[in-house]
């Protein structure tokens, strides 16, 4: 089971290291796993797009609900445990 808790304090770490590392955050993207989140974000049919600009003027809620639904997907906690490990090992 997740530990939400936990997984916010990751949410708003992710948000706050790509938000203020644009390179990193094309990096991240253009990597295979990044490629992996963002077709998940994007399965909902354009709810990620509010998503991103919601995120870009400092609201990351939404965003930060679509990581915790994708924490809670089969595979999706090892995919952002990956992610996580590469912003980290790169900022």
């Amino acid at each position: 089971m997740i530990d939400h808790d936990n997984q916010s304090n990751f949410d708003y770490k992710i948000t706050r290291e790509l938000r203020n590392n644009p390179a990193l955050a094309r990096n991240i993207m253009s990597s295979p796993d990044g490629q992996k989140l963002l077709n998940y974000l994007q399965s909902d049919g354009g709810g990620f797009r509010h998503a991103i600009e919601s995120a870009a003027k400092g609201d990351t809620d939404d965003m930060a609900r679509r990581l915790r639904r994708l924490m809670d997907a089969p595979g999706g906690a090892d995919l952002i445990e990956r992610i996580r490990r590469s912003i980290e090992s790169n900022s």
